[in-house]
């Protein structure tokens, strides 16, 4: 059985893949079909499990890529398990789009991601090691604070293999 779900949409030469589950030793990538493809744009908002079996077919997948990749819904699971391991999308430089930024509400005791687009002043903060923005909790209202060490969250943005672009990619239809 397939521990991850994968959902690809091929139009245009270009591939839009939604994941769901795990990457780990169950994952199968085989019916993808997305070598012709000269985009594709990755969902990884519902990854919930990686494990290291799982990152070594994941990234001969993502080097048997043939076009440019993208992400976006980038996972704060993802963003930690990138700045673990630098190495996480192969030898492929990908560009991210927008990502999962994990946040704190004091009044509402409860952990928020937030989803932010990669603009240029919302990576030249991620860049510096600083959170991009401080939005409000969409329950109660009140201010959340970010919920990790945002130097160490955000490290991943100064690595070569990761570039950005906050422009939104369309679905081709």
């Amino acid at each position: 059985m397939d521990s991850l779900k994968i959902k690809v949409d091929l139009r245009g030469g270009v591939g839009h893949v939604d994941f769901a589950g795990s990457i780990d030793e169950e994952a199968r990538y085989d019916r993808t079909n997305l070598r012709e493809c000269s985009k594709v744009v990755f969902n990884l908002e519902g990854i919930e499990l990686i494990n290291s079996t799982g990152i070594q077919k994941w990234i001969a997948f993502i080097d048997a890529l043939v076009g440019s990749v993208f992400i976006e819904r980038c996972s704060v699971r993802i963003v930690n398990q990138l700045n673990m391991f630098p190495g996480f999308f192969g030898k492929k430089v990908v560009t991210m789009k927008s990502l999962f930024v994990p946040y704190f509400c004091e009044s509402c005791d409860e952990s928020k991601h937030v989803l932010v687009s990669c603009d240029q002043k919302s990576v030249e903060f991620m860049k510096s090691g600083k959170c991009p923005g401080l939005p409000n909790c969409n329950q109660c209202s009140g201010s959340l604070e970010f919920d990790g060490i945002e130097k160490k969250y955000f490290a991943f943005a100064k690595y070569e293999n990761v570039a950005f672009d906050g422009k939104e990619l369309l679905r081709v239809s």
